[in-house]
């Protein structure tokens, strides 16, 4: 079954910036991410395929961020199923006849024609959940498992608090069946933070503050480590006066963020100061 890609792969092209790969690695890059996007249309799901298009423009791009995106030529009138077959089999050739620019440009032109299909779906947090929640449910294992981070996160925020709390808890079960997977940490951390947000949503700063400190106990994970964790809930308990337990946790962040160039320092002089910090794009990740 082919592995759907994710928020690891933008590590993935993160972690490539400034170095110079080899076409061939490209090519494969570029036809397992394919595969990945055709995946997530035959669960229903274009909003995941378009994340992923977003990917496979980076690939096609060897990881080289100053390069432009190519406009996309034209717009696609036909099925986004048919568009996407064609662009990634365009895709293929480019790389076999070594011209790496024809590749970017079929990766824009997918990547448009997913976000045209995106643009027409319902916008609402209830109607995005309600895809998720169908496309989700049509996977297991692993592939489960990678998705169920973004399926708490959208049932949380379509205010289906029985599901989010579910998916939270499905995040540890399985994170204790793949304790060595890369995803490990991700479940650890946000099973936590779900059920957190859930607490302190009805009223329990006390267990919200417990699950925060349990969230922040994870090992880590690509993304955590890289862009650090997600701190919605450390607000939240801030603006509820819950200051010991944010700063405890700030502690346990350090153990697994070393890329985090002195924000938990500065973080950390906010709240003793009694104020509630910035937390910019860590409200967001």
């Amino acid at each position: 079954m082919t592995r759907r890609l994710g928020l690891c792969s933008l590590i993935v092209v993160t972690a490539g910036y400034g170095q110079k790969a080899r076409p061939i690695d490209n090519a494969a890059m570029a036809a397992s991410t394919c595969s990945a996007i055709q995946a997530d249309l035959r669960i229903g799901d274009p909003e995941h395929a378009s994340l992923t298009a977003y990917t496979l423009v980076n690939v096609t791009a060897s990881f080289n961020p100053p390069r432009p995106m190519p406009a996309a030529e034209g717009g696609s009138t036909g099925d986004v199923r048919e568009a996407v077959a064609s662009a990634c089999s365009q895709i293929a050739a480019a790389y076999s006849a070594k011209d790496p620019a024809k590749a970017q440009q079929a990766a824009a032109n997918l990547f448009q024609a997913l976000a045209h299909a995106v643009a027409d779906l319902p916008s609402t947090p209830q109607a995005k959940f309600a895809r998720m929640d169908a496309a989700v449910s049509q996977l297991d294992g692993l592939e489960k498992f990678y998705r169920l981070v973004g399926l708490a996160k959208a049932a949380f925020d379509a205010g289906e608090m029985d599901k989010a709390a579910d998916s939270g808890h499905q995040l540890l079960d399985m994170a204790a069946l793949y304790p060595t997977d890369w995803n490990y940490g991700n479940g650890i951390y946000f099973g936590n933070w779900v059920l957190g947000r859930i607490a302190l949503r009805q009223g329990d700063a006390t267990q919200a503050g417990d699950y925060l400190l349990r969230s922040a106990a994870t090992p880590g994970s690509p993304q955590l480590n890289s862009f650090g964790p997600n701190t919605m809930l450390a607000q939240e308990l801030l603006e509820k006066g819950q200051t010991a337990a944010v700063l405890q946790y700030f502690d346990l962040c350090a153990k697994f963020w070393k890329l985090e160039k002195g924000k938990l320092a500065a973080w950390t002089t906010v709240v003793k100061g009694g104020g509630v910090p910035n937390f910019g794009g860590n409200l967001l990740y």
